[in-house]
């Protein structure tokens, strides 16, 4: 069953999936389901909408502006949403999307950009962050697509920060301790913690004291390399997955 979803191109649709519902796709889907994934009618295509999980849909009539097809049978029933946050200082274009690639692909529940003293990008187009995270889902595998949330000042988001959830500071001083370390022995109960990236160039030293001494911060070193911002996005990641998330 595995392979035969795998085999499948993937489509997200903004609507209910259940049995025999007529799919709609969008002239963008069906041009790419039609001219470069070269579907015909018999073919079938895997769509999600990131609540009734994954669906097979046939007898595809896929035309110049728009598609269709029918929803056959349930693939995969839909999972729940466990990862962990993530809050990142913008970089340029190209990093940036990255980033939410790299972070939709691994399992980041949701993700917001964060301005701090040293942000170089201010202006972040969050309608483009939200098509980058709905491609690397549909081709990652997942069943949902990461919250995208508008650009926030950093003590902004820190003022309403709920106490429960730990946030996790990637800290480039060499101060702190492992990042395996601490993931391995940090406390989870509802939910996963939040993990922050800071800029090029890091985080201030006024924004560095200011982070310490707030009781749900916790603060990781990633290695003795001076990390890229989107590096270090995948690092994090990658470590939280191996000791406590869906790899572990």
């Amino acid at each position: 069953m595995v392979a035969m979803v795998q085999s499948l191109p993937r489509v997200y649709v903004d609507q209910p999936l259940a049995p025999d519902i007529r799919v709609i796709f969008t002239r963008d889907q069906a041009h790419y389901l039609r001219d470069v994934m070269r579907l015909g009618t018999d073919a079938a295509v895997a769509v999600f909408n990131g609540h009734d999980g994954e669906w097979r849909v046939g007898q595809l009539d896929l035309q110049r502006k728009a598609g269709f097809g029918i929803a056959t049978e349930q693939i995969r029933n839909q999972s729940s949403v466990s990862g962990p946050d993530l809050f990142f200082a913008p970089v340029k274009k190209t990093a940036t999307d990255f980033i939410v690639a790299k972070a939709t692909e691994l399992g980041a529940r949701a993700l917001r950009p964060v301005i701090t003293e040293f942000t170089h990008t201010g202006r972040v187009n969050v309608e483009r962050l939200q098509i980058n995270a709905r491609e690397a889902a549909e081709q990652c595998g997942r069943l949902d697509i990461p919250q995208i949330g508008s650009p926030i000042g950093l003590r902004e988001l820190l003022g309403s920060w709920p106490l429960a959830q730990s946030l996790i500071i990637a800290d480039e001083t060499g101060e702190s301790n492992s990042a395996m370390k601490i993931l391995n022995e940090i406390r989870v109960e509802n939910h996963a913690p939040a993990f922050m990236i800071g800029p090029q160039g890091g985080f201030s030293k006024t924004e560095l004291v200011f982070l310490r001494t707030l009781p749900f911060v916790i603060t990781i070193d990633l290695g003795p390399r001076i990390l890229r911002a989107e590096t270090a996005v995948v690092a994090a990641l990658t470590c939280w997955q191996a000791t406590r998330g869906d790899w572990a």
